[in-house]
């Protein structure tokens, strides 16, 4: 994800919440029409449900499990939720904690005392993104390091040797996914067990959640299978070793037992009224145990999103109604935040929602050629676009390299990312089509 969208993307993240009610019928049609429209777009191939406490107010379902064997998708297959894995992972050191098991004020240095920059770095502060460790997609190597069978504990010390601390721990708030694979850790010593047995004891058997758990490679269960879309075609996503993200983002799960987990956390009858209050009466935004926390004029609510190589995963929870939105994807090009703040305007507000058709253009090379070069976003921060066998690529300094696809009025798609980018008449500026109105201007002019 570009680092421009860093602010977007945390904005996004958790949206509004207004003080009335859900409606208890709403256009159904009217959301099935909008969801057709993603998927006609070649941006969505999933599962969306939204519920009402422990209601299912609508359901939506539509594309592939596996695009070879062209299994049609529904609600039971298991997705692939990348980072919403970890409310999970949480929710599990809580219970360590009222098990006697650990206390979450228990230093990191009790635990793992080769680590001595993170010495002083506490339980909370590691479920709290505040730890200052810095998050493992920083290494250099790491694309590398991703694909090959590095371990956890392995990891974490390539992070110890080769970062340094964000932060002093407890002074600021820096997500961490290394923070979380920590967590995990902690939880194998405590338990004497793997993390997947002891989520299995003290998480997935106690709130019956038959179709959640750690995800192993070539796992025969009901699997969706991810996919990499561009506008113009899929493709298998890229392996990844799926024990890297461990306790970060391993986890598998179905939107009926996201559902389950939600409503367990937020009517305090799984961890008790105190972490639940806690998470509940956190400052927003922010985030409490797992849990993302935003606020506006018109409400607060909670949540995570989640990414991994081909899946995408969001949840959302409204207190005021007790509703919640869950979308799962095998399609990384899903535009999970755009969907859920949609269906919030929807079923909140009442507001007609809409997304825009796309419609691809197939230029020639020349035509291609026009929209390449370097736009300057800020300094130091630069947009690089190139052409590559007649296809557009472009590139964020020190991010990942992303496809672009022309459509109509000089407006451009690109993949993994939730809104539009439009170019000048003249090609000189690249403003992107959101609440930022950011515009990055070209380096060099065309005269």
């Amino acid at each position: 994800m570009l680092n421009l969208l860093c602010s977007i993307s945390l904005a996004s993240l958790m949206v509004s919440c207004n003080t009335s009610s859900p409606a208890s019928e709403f256009d159904k049609k009217l959301l099935d029409e909008y969801l057709d429209t993603h998927y006609n777009n070649g941006q969505f191939s999933g599962v969306v449900q939204v519920y009402k406490s422990d209601s299912l107010m609508y359901s939506y379902s539509k594309g592939y499990a596996d695009l070879e064997s062209k299994i049609p998708l529904n609600s039971s297959f298991s997705f692939r939720i990348g980072s919403l894995t970890k409310p999970f992972t949480a929710a599990l050191i809580c219970k360590l904690h009222l098990s006697d098991k650990l206390n979450i004020n228990d230093s990191l240095y009790q635990y793992f005392p080769v680590f001595t920059d993170y010495a002083s770095v506490t339980i909370m502060q590691l479920l709290n993104h505040t730890s200052g460790i810095p998050d493992y997609h920083y290494l250099k190597d790491w694309e590398q390091k991703s694909k090959t069978k590095l371990k956890p504990e392995e990891l974490v010390s390539f992070c110890h040797e080769q970062l340094q601390p964000d932060f002093d721990p407890g002074t600021q708030f820096r997500y961490s996914n290394t923070a979380y694979i920590l967590l995990g850790l902690i939880a194998e010593q405590v338990c004497d067990t793997t993390f997947e047995a002891a989520l299995r004891e003290f998480v997935l058997a106690p709130l019956n959640l038959e179709n959640t758990g750690v995800d192993h490679p070539n796992d025969e269960r009901s699997f969706a299978r991810g996919f990499e879309t561009g506008a113009l075609k899929r493709k298998k996503a890229p392996y990844i070793n799926l024990l890297q993200p461990f306790t970060s983002g391993n986890m598998y799960s179905t939107s009926e037992d996201i559902q389950r987990f939600t409503q367990a956390i937020f009517n305090q009858s799984f961890l008790g009224a105190h972490f639940s209050e806690e998470i509940l009466s956190s400052e927003a935004p922010g985030y409490c145990l797992g849990w993302g926390i935003r606020k506006d004029s018109l409400g607060i609510y909670y949540g995570h999103l989640g990414a991994m190589n081909g899946f995408q995963a969001a949840l959302a929870h409204f207190p005021i109604g007790n509703f919640n939105i869950i979308v799962l994807s095998n399609e990384q090009n899903c535009p999970k935040s755009s969907i859920i703040n949609d269906l919030r305007k929807n079923i909140l507000l009442g507001e007609s929602i809409s997304t825009e058709t796309l419609n691809y253009l197939n230029l020639d090379r020349e035509a291609l050629l026009q929209y390449t070069g370097d736009f300057m976003i800020k300094p130091g921060d630069t947009l690089h676009v190139w052409v590559q066998d007649n296809q557009i690529l472009m590139r964020e300094t020190a991010q990942d390299t992303l496809e672009v696809y022309p459509i109509e009025n000089n407006k451009c798609a690109v993949e993994q990312v939730e809104f539009l980018f439009e170019y000048s008449k003249d090609f000189n500026e690249i403003q992107f089509l959101n609440s930022s109105g950011l515009v990055a201007k070209r380096i060099e002019a065309i005269e």
